[in-house]
């Protein structure tokens, strides 16, 4: 954007990374002139450059747009054969996140900031709702059933809150065959949208493949101990969408 700042030698870093099929990415940094950096946009960054520093942007794809939007140099030819922006599914870098994922370009994950992101009250993301989090969700059930769905397991959703029904939907709208499970007692045995609503602690987790649809910060570690403990693999049997 105009009123972004790139660091001085932020286009030679790049260049000078790059090779033959490849994506270069790397660290962001939000700053505003006229008020705070909001604590979701902070959140955003420090996930962003730990991604770069774990040199796997794709392991959390489908929680948010790992490839920072400003931030990354590809070919031309590269960038074109992804079909570059002409697509109508939206938000419109996020969409091209998932195409550079889903062609296998080598990513080169540099450590340093490589672009100032300027935070302000009138950025689009704040005030337009197809850039709002809950909107993402028909384009990440998209990708995930065109990259990464594993037909040869049921599609389990952990999760039977706001989030999670609205994954159950789009499912639905796709004519996708999956169980419902949450840990909620008050929501178990439930039937919503025609889908009776089970026990996550009385299944195998290891029987499925599992879209996680659970936001709460309290109860995200608690999952993640509970996957642990089943031995599946992330980005392979399980998925963070939020």
């Amino acid at each position: 954007d105009a009123d972004d700042i790139m660091p001085v030698n932020k286009l030679k870093m790049m260049l000078d990374a790059w090779r033959p099929n490849s994506i270069v990415t790397g660290k962001v940094k939000y700053f505003s002139d006229k008020l705070l950096v909001s604590l979701g946009f902070q959140n955003y960054e420090s996930w962003l450059n730990r991604l770069m520093d774990s040199e796997n942007i794709w392991q959390d794809v489908y929680m948010e747009c790992t490839l920072p939007s400003p931030a990354w140099l590809m070919h031309r030819d590269d960038f074109e054969s992804l079909g570059a922006f002409n697509s109508d599914l939206l938000p419109e870098d996020y969409d091209l996140c998932f195409r550079v994922y889903k062609s296998g370009l080598k990513v080169i994950h540099l450590k340093n900031i490589i672009h100032l992101w300027r935070d302000s009250q009138n950025r689009t993301s704040r005030k337009l709702p197809v850039y709002f989090p809950m909107a993402y969700y028909p384009l990440k059930v998209h990708y995930f059933l065109d990259i990464d769905r594993n037909s040869e397991k049921p599609l389990l959703v952990w999760g039977a809150g706001k989030k999670g029904k609205r994954m159950a939907q789009l499912l639905k709208d796709r004519s996708q065959y999956f169980l419902w499970a949450t840990a909620n007692e008050k929501k178990i045995g439930a039937d919503i949208y025609g889908t009776i609503i089970q026990d996550i602690n009385a299944l195998n987790l290891v029987d499925y493949q599992i879209i996680i649809a659970v936001s709460s910060p309290e109860d995200k570690p608690k999952i993640q101990l509970q996957l642990n403990s089943f031995g599946v693999t992330k980005s392979k049997d399980y998925f963070w969408f939020c």
